[in-house]
């Protein structure tokens, strides 16, 4: 890569990366180009040099976003689903929104997106289905993974809304423990119903 190449890509990454934290923080509409370019310490002028459009940019950001948040399945493919879980549905995970999961700060603006920002959490949410698949043991374990996917992201967000800390501790405990009761029977369908037990 020539040297020019080197830091019209180095630039651009700079851009992402910026445009990545405001949509954290503010959401995929709450921020300008020009706000991006003044984090990047790049020229408002040099935007279109490296996207045609906000919308691409968004998309780019949204992308960075997802991959960066991805709190613990994507860094160590052998963690197991009950490490997932835990630290998913975690007092420091939900005290931390925006260094957090992506899918649960930004899933309601994504319907009213682009096409191509919509296609990145398309991606992303079928990447998740797999990931969480591949903890239960491998194979098209989707009929459950889709389940447990939607507790946890539920679990996080409403966790997040209770003002009282003792019901959003709770929250995340019980779906902690329903969700690794409910593949532990899964995973042993022959012995003690676990989720009966837990009643």
């Amino acid at each position: 890569m020539g040297h020019s190449q080197e830091n019209k890509a180095n630039s651009r990454a700079k851009i992402v990366a910026a445009a990545a934290q405001r949509i954290r923080e503010s959401g995929l509409t709450g921020f300008s180009i020009a706000d991006v370019m003044k984090d990047a310490e790049l020229t408002h002028g040099g935007f279109y040099g490296h996207f045609e459009s906000r919308d691409e940019l968004v998309a780019a950001a949204l992308d960075q976003a997802l991959r960066e948040s991805k709190v613990v399945y994507e860094n160590n493919l052998q963690l197991s689903l009950k490490q997932i879980v835990t630290q998913y549905l975690s007092r420091a995970h939900r005290d931390e929104p925006i260094g957090g999961c992506a899918v649960v700060a930004l899933g309601s603006e994504i319907p009213r997106s682009d096409g191509e920002t919509r296609a990145v959490m398309d991606a992303h949410l079928k990447q998740y289905f797999q990931k969480i698949s591949s903890a239960l043991g491998g194979g098209d374990n989707h009929e459950l993974a889709i389940p447990i996917v939607c507790m946890m992201n539920g679990a996080l967000t409403l966790s997040r809304l209770l003002d009282d800390k003792a019901w959003s501790d709770k929250v995340l405990k019980e779906a902690r423990d329903f969700i690794l009761a409910l593949a532990a029977e899964k995973a042993n369908p022959q012995g003690k119903p676990r989720l009966a037990a837990r009643n």
